[in-house]
């Protein structure tokens, strides 16, 4: 209050402006989420409530998703095409800015998730019955799909880069009266959809060649080969069946051929090994007398020190043009993504565990050893970059166990994860 004795001291008198302008300035958006402050908000979130109660039970319930389960929302998103990633920001596409302008202000509101935390509070506590939370729910988003659907809203980009630009009657078989085929510029150049796809009617993609659309023929269908597996447990997700399938694309350089996957959508599982009809599995390494298989390195046969489900197999670089023309290498049969191991490299790792394994007894373990991956669920492993690399040199991570997934989440990440 000092500042204050310098002010004049007025008496219902006036005091004459002595100066007055405007000045033109720009407002600056606020700065854009990384995933260190998305995640941060995601956590604090009870700040964007206006009710008390309810900002008090989602600060107690500390956010939206768990320790666990936030990094796998983020990616969720990612992968849906909500949001993407521009240098170590992560910006809202057009995709996400339009589910989010159709979807209703409650689902919006974190306040939501309070009043769920709320309830299932009271369920754990025995005060309210949980068959009624669940009828409850249900009946929320049947009203909420009945609603977007009401709106008959097309959710995707629009754009002349990205929209129709031809359309004709689909006269593929099987396919509902009144679908359109759609001509439509993607990211890897023109094809053919036909608007009855969401509808699950007509749903094969009517790939573009020369101009016309390829119409798929149930007799078209080749004869899928059997091949060794099929049926069996998927080695990845450990929940869907391994499957034949045959490259339908005539435009693929590998039209035709038959491979094993997963039928589950959201796994990734692929196996070429038996793609050439030998056993070979793999480019650069047939049966023929032409080019025989090489001779089997120490190690081929065992089973892969990555993945644990495949096999090691012995193959040789028949690239003329390569610089390692005519050496010999171990490689999984799944094609894992394991490194692959060179003739000179066999004695030291062909015989190191067969997979990552976690170890609680590890004294620079990190936290989240042996937790459940975000992405997978295969647990965690501490593994630290080779001291000999001078940029990361040292460093540690967790690491999937899972090397057909990949997942990597460095040690900052992990500090706030677990």
């Amino acid at each position: 209050m000092a500042g204050l004795s310098s002010l004049f001291k007025l008496h219902e008198q006036g005091v004459g402006v002595s100066e007055a302008g405007v000045e033109k300035k720009v407002t600056r958006p606020p700065a854009p989420y990384t995933e260190g402050t998305l995640t941060a908000d995601m956590i604090n979130a009870s700040k964007f409530i206006a009710d008390k109660a309810l900002r008090s039970q989602l600060k107690e319930a500390e956010g939206i998703g768990t320790p666990a389960t936030r990094a796998a929302i983020i990616d969720g998103l990612k992968d849906k095409g909500h949001v993407k990633v521009v240098g170590r920001n992560i910006v809202s596409t057009e995709l996400g800015q339009q589910l989010h302008d159709i979807s209703p202000e409650d689902l919006k509101d974190p306040g939501k998730t309070a009043v769920w935390e709320t309830e299932l509070k009271l369920i754990s506590q025995g005060k309210m019955n949980p068959e009624e939370f669940v009828a409850r729910q249900k009946s929320y988003v049947t009203d909420l799909v009945s609603r977007l659907k009401g709106q008959k809203i097309s959710i995707g980009k629009s754009t002349e880069s990205s929209g129709p630009i031809e359309e004709r009657p689909c006269a593929a078989i099987g396919c509902l009266e009144g679908g359109t085929l759609l001509k439509i510029k993607g990211k890897f150049g023109p094809f053919w959809g036909c608007s009855k796809k969401s509808a699950g009617c007509c749903n094969t993609i009517k790939m573009d060649t020369g101009g016309n659309p390829y119409l798929y023929d149930p007799s078209d269908e080749p004869e899928l080969p059997a091949l060794l597996g099929a049926g069996d447990p998927c080695p990845v997700c450990k929940k869907g069946k391994k499957v034949v399938r045959v490259v339908k694309n005539p435009e693929s350089k590998s039209f035709g051929k038959a491979f094993l996957a997963c039928d589950s959508r959201s796994c990734k599982f692929v196996d070429w090994s038996q793609s050439d009809g030998g056993d070979s599995g793999a480019a650069g390494a047939t049966s023929s007398s032409s080019n025989p298989r090489p001779e089997p390195l120490k190690g081929d046969g065992s089973p892969c020190r990555a993945c644990g489900n495949g096999v090691l197999k012995t193959l040789i670089v028949t690239n003329p043009k390569s610089s390692a023309v005519g050496k010999r290498f171990l490689a999984c049969s799944l094609k894992c993504g394991a490194k692959t191991i060179w003739e000179d490299q066999v004695d030291q790792q062909a015989t190191q565990p067969v997979k990552l394994v976690p170890d609680l007894s590890n004294p620079w373990r990190l936290p989240g050893e042996g937790k459940p991956c975000p992405k997978c669920n295969a647990p965690l492993v501490t593994q630290k970059v080779d001291p000999a690399n001078t940029k990361m040199g040292g460093k540690r991570f967790l690491a999937c166990s899972n090397a057909v997934c990949g997942n990597t989440i460095w040690e900052e990440r992990a500090m706030r994860m677990f």
